[in-house]
């Protein structure tokens, strides 16, 4: 439509000239190690150098292709945060020894054997944008030192990897990181910071000279690499892996679907724990239109269990005339650091995940879960 490449378009920004991310993690090096891979089969996980949750734990449970003992997680929330979250409760609990970087004491946390005191991102110079499509990079130096004992998570992986043995891929302080990173660009992480930011060749219509980066040089709707993959080319519409009960005998007994939204306070499951943040959004909601709400009888701001094949949550009702009459939206993420009562902060009170399934079929290639268009009931709480 002519909009690709404009002012004001559909834009691809060159990245600014320094080390790329997969030759950083080097990652090319321990894709001969095949056999330890645990996903061979979802080939753009292996490529892009992570594993779908959802493998791990059934890994840790069923101890197939390999026993998995020890899990070290950072920046991450698994209870609530993986789909079929009392799978992933019981694969946490069945390790041996289970350690966490953290800022606050998650219910992931509170599970763990040993819990590491992490560095927030004001106490720790990085590289803000690295790896991202943006098509530049901010010099993001450290404003405070970290308290007590806390180092970043960096600083964690950097440690640990040299102390197992394996200290030629790692540095002797983080800052050689950066400035390695930076090198390709001629400058070092001192530099940068009076730099501020650095941008790619930022150009208008570069494809007209260049084309555009892939194997045709064009825009590709067809993806012959998938083709060569084996994969279908085109994208083609799939009905949700729950959608016979649905269209079956059982659709009177999940008549509803649920989906998620994101709540504008908090960032996933973090930060439940911020007084100010609870103060504008104080309690998991579920969005419920005014007809579908009457037919039950719920009430604007009554509690509501939400139930699936796999168990169920409660969160509060909120109408709203905007959204399908035979669609509930959750909210994700919730946990209750102030009920010292409950197990593990309210993990699965109104932990959404409780309601997911971790079961195939997984997209072919990056092995993604379903986690929306789930089929559902509702009834009002009777607490």
């Amino acid at each position: 439509t002519g909009n690709l490449e404009i002012p004001g378009g559909n834009v691809n920004r060159p990245a600014p000239p320094i080390l790329r991310l997969g030759d950083l993690v080097l990652s090319k090096t321990f894709l001969d190690k095949k056999e330890k891979i645990l996903t061979p089969e979802f080939r753009l996980a292996t490529m892009m150098g992570f594993v779908p949750s959802q493998k791990i734990i059934k890994a840790i449970l069923t101890e197939k292709p390999y026993p998995i003992r020890m899990m070290f997680i950072q920046g991450g929330n698994p209870l609530l945060s993986y789909a079929n979250a009392r799978e992933t409760f019981e694969a946490l609990k069945k390790l041996e020894f289970l350690a966490v970087s953290e800022i606050f004491l998650t219910p992931t946390a509170q599970l763990a054997d040993l819990v590491l005191p992490a560095a927030t991102h004001f106490e720790f110079d990085d590289i803000g944008h690295l790896g991202l499509p943006h098509g530049f990079i901010l010099a993001r130096p450290k404003i405070v030192e970290p308290k007590g004992e806390c180092w970043p998570d960096s600083k964690i992986l950097n440690e640990l990897g040299k102390r197992l043995g394996y200290s030629e891929f790692f540095w002797k302080e983080m800052r050689d990181c950066l400035d390695e990173i930076l090198k390709p660009a001629g400058l070092n992480y001192e530099e940068f910071k009076s730099l501020t930011i650095l941008r790619g060749n930022w150009t208008y219509r570069s494809y007209e000279k260049n084309g555009f980066r892939t194997p045709s040089g064009k825009v590709e709707l067809y993806c012959q690499q998938l083709k060569e993959w084996g994969f279908p080319p085109l994208p083609s519409y799939q009905d949700p892996p729950e959608w016979e009960l649905l269209v079956s005998e059982e659709s009177s007994s999940y008549p509803l679907i649920f989906t998620s939204s994101k709540d504008p306070y908090f960032f996933h499951s973090a930060y439940r724990n911020i007084p100010f943040l609870r103060k504008h959004s104080p309690e998991p909601l579920v969005s419920i239109h005014p007809e579908t709400a009457s037919r039950y009888g719920i009430h604007d701001g009554e509690w509501v269990v939400i139930e699936t094949k796999r168990g169920s949550i409660k969160q509060k009702a909120r109408l709203d005339p905007e959204i399908h009459p035979k669609v509930v939206i959750l909210s994700f993420g919730w946990w209750f650091p102030e009920r010292k009562d409950l197990e593990l902060s309210g993990w699965k009170e109104s932990n959404l995940n409780i309601l997911t399934s971790n079961d195939p079929p997984y997209e072919p290639l990056l092995g993604s879960t379903s986690l929306r268009a789930v089929p559902c009931r509702i009834y009002k709480s009777s607490s």
